[in-house]
């Protein structure tokens, strides 16, 4: 995996300029043509935009988690940064989680259908994947699990 220049639509030259016609159209555009459907790209530090390819990638396996979590873990410098991916959103996280003890979120915003919540087990599970395996760990895990299916209920709730 290597990063492209439009991997993030920040570092565009133009990007202050864009309107956004023109960011959509670079989006579809970038989407379209990789030849492994990359879904992700990244706006800055903390915004990811992910297209919901209806099918799933290879990107979203374990093997593809376990690149991030190795790249979680490999602190040398000059290591080749990974693609934008919602694993590296939650890599992020856990990390500053991890170094300042503070409390994180991670929010999930998109039309019907848009893959949310495809997007949020993709991040619980990469949790479990990196996460320690301690006792303690192996509980925390499951109350997040448990949480999920409450979480899954209310998404699909309708109110009138």
């Amino acid at each position: 995996m290597h990063v492209q220049d439009t991997d993030d639509l920040s570092q565009l030259r133009n990007a202050g300029e864009l309107t956004a016609d023109e960011a959509i159209n670079t989006l579809v555009s970038r989407y379209e043509q990789r030849p492994h459907c990359q879904p992700y790209t990244s706006v800055g530090d903390r915004l990811l935009i992910a297209f919901n390819p209806n099918e799933s990638l290879e990107l979203s396996s374990d093997k593809a988690a376990l690149q991030y979590i190795d790249d979680y873990r490999d602190t040398s410098a000059g290591r080749e940064p990974l693609p934008p991916h919602m694993f590296k959103v939650a890599e992020q996280s856990y990390l500053h989680m991890r170094r300042t003890g503070l409390s994180q979120s991670i929010t999930f915003i998109g039309a019907s259908g848009s893959g949310k919540t495809e997007q949020r087990r993709l991040t619980t599970h990469f949790f479990s994947l990196i996460r320690a395996h301690s006792k303690k760990d192996s509980r925390l895990y499951m109350r997040i699990q448990n949480a999920d299916i409450v979480l899954e209920a209310f998404s699909h709730a309708k109110t009138a």
